[in-house]
């Protein structure tokens, strides 16, 4: 009997995600909130920030900013807005892993995959590189389309694409990352994060680089973080390429006082992460401003 049900309730997800895609996304992101928020979206009078970028991630609206996520293509259009000199050098664009000569790649560089977050292999030294296992990771990225894991739309039109771009570093062998958070076009707060692969940590400061008493996901930072030297030039960057976008967060990156652009995203976390405190999931959500069209 389970077995049959187990069968009916997979043939019915599977004809509404066939017939009816927009009522499939709305139940399959629903059920994954509900599991990971312990509760539920109020899709008619959002208020939270992670019910609001919910919504907006299955919107049609959302599904029309694909050139903005494509790590390949956004290139061009950052280039347009900011000038060629933010862009990390790229090394190299292929369709398949098999196009790539390995041979001929320097020591050190980053493997991305173009439509997705967080598809990426970090080599500080090809020497020491599983070369095999790699391409079988790569081969894989390819196939799936990210948009599938999280109901993301923004990711579902993009033509999937490996790219190979220089390593950075410092002196001190880190890549400093700031995540800006903007709403209508304003930059409101930085996002910083530390030991991402080890024991990952993040806090929020104002534009004026106090520390905000909110984190997400993660626990905050201990120690201080320094206050970059040209922030007030970070943000202007950032506010040129948020312009005209409803919420956005870009990435920059500060090596040594010289800026490269890292990506740009529409719907942090998938929207799917915990506020501490929990008040602030609503604090936050009264920045982000949507419109009737993004709404089922």
């Amino acid at each position: 009997m389970n077995c049959r049900f187990s069968s009916f309730l997979g043939n019915f997800f599977n004809r509404i995600q066939y017939f009816f895609p927009p009522l499939f996304d709305q139940l399959f992101v629903q059920l994954k909130y509900s599991t990971l928020l312990g509760k539920t979206i109020d899709w008619q009078y959002p208020q939270t920030y992670t019910e609001k970028l919910n919504i907006f991630k299955i919107s049609s609206r959302s599904e029309k900013l694909w050139p903005y996520v494509d790590k390949y293509t956004v290139r061009n259009w950052v280039s347009k807005k900011i000038g060629k000199k933010y862009l990390v050098p790229l090394i190299g664009v292929y369709d398949q892993p098999a196009e790539i000569n390995f041979n001929q790649l320097p020591r050190q560089f980053v493997i991305k995959a173009n439509h997705g977050s967080g598809w990426l292999i970090i080599c500080q030294d090809k020497n020491k590189l599983n070369w095999p296992k790699a391409n079988k990771k790569l081969a894989l990225w390819l196939k799936t389309n990210y948009y599938r894991l999280h109901k993301e739309r923004q990711y579902k039109l993009i033509k999937p694409k490996i790219i190979i771009e220089n390593f950075l570093t410092d002196q001190n062998n880190q890549l400093p990352d700031y995540k800006f958070f903007c709403f209508n076009g304003q930059v409101k707060f930085i996002q910083v994060d530390i030991d991402r692969f080890t024991n990952h940590k993040r806090s929020f400061f104002s534009l004026g680089w106090k520390k905000l008493p909110f984190t997400w996901k993660y626990p905050p930072i201990i120690q201080p973080i320094p206050r970059p030297k040209n922030l007030n030039k970070m943000i202007q960057i950032v506010a040129k390429l948020a312009n005209g976008f409803p919420h956005i967060r870009v990435d920059l990156y500060n090596l040594n006082g010289k800026i490269y652009f890292g990506e740009m995203t529409f719907t942090p976390e998938s929207g799917l992460a915990r506020f501490y405190p929990n008040k602030y999931d609503l604090i936050l959500g009264k920045y982000f401003k949507l419109e009737p069209e993004d709404k089922i």
